[in-house]
């Protein structure tokens, strides 16, 4: 898996969603790149149902108060990195 941070190889066997931020969703039909900060701080998150996301520490508060998280108003970081980290890495596009 080239191109991805160490913390993610360990967790390959895990549902891994690198969710984006957007206020045009139609872009997501015809989605042909992802864009990362390469000096921002992602995480990745433990979600409920086993699922993990790839976000802002921003991100995954909003999502702890949308009970997208195992309890409200908490969240858990499994890993930190940078977004230079992330680029490279292999995507796939949940509606292609």
């Amino acid at each position: 898996m080239m191109g991805v941070p160490d913390v993610l190889k360990e967790h390959a066997d895990k549902n891994i969603f690198m969710v984006a931020a957007t206020l045009r969703p139609e872009t997501l039909i015809g989605q042909t790149n992802v864009f990362v900060a390469p000096q921002g701080d992602y995480g990745l998150y433990k979600m409920k149902d086993g699922e993990y996301f790839i976000c802002t520490e921003k991100a995954a508060r909003n999502f702890a108060y949308q009970e997208v998280t195992e309890k409200f108003g908490e969240y858990e970081c499994i890993a930190r990195f940078k977004g230079s980290d992330l680029i490279g890495m292999p995507l796939k596009a949940p509606l292609s």
